[in-house]
């Protein structure tokens, strides 16, 4: 039964893993530190500021999400995230941390 069962396993995890971008790397992207100047910018046009606060970059499902988080602090309050299409660097969102 597991000899049959198995390659339909398989190619079921291919199916949603690549449904859920783990074939990032055929796509063109902005790089991160675009991706970084462009969430900083769209902050800053959004009247946040970004002094104080750590930048995490990350690429995730088609999308660069950038976190600023304020530093030595264990609560997220006056940081922000910026989420951006990851191949035109258009911000999608601002999402502020309450």
């Amino acid at each position: 039964m597991l000899h049959r069962s198995l390659p339909l396993l398989l190619v079921a995890f291919s199916l949603f893993f690549v449904a859920c971008g783990g074939s990032e790397s055929t796509r063109d992207t902005i790089s991160e530190t675009e991706a970084v100047q462009r969430a900083t910018d769209a902050a800053v046009a959004d009247g946040l500021s970004t002094n104080g606060l750590s930048i995490t970059p990350t690429l995730i499902f088609g999308e660069w999400q950038v976190s600023f988080e304020p530093e030595n602090s264990d609560s997220l309050v006056g940081g922000f995230l910026v989420a951006m299409n990851d191949t035109t660097g258009e911000v999608i969102e601002i999402i502020r941390y309450q």
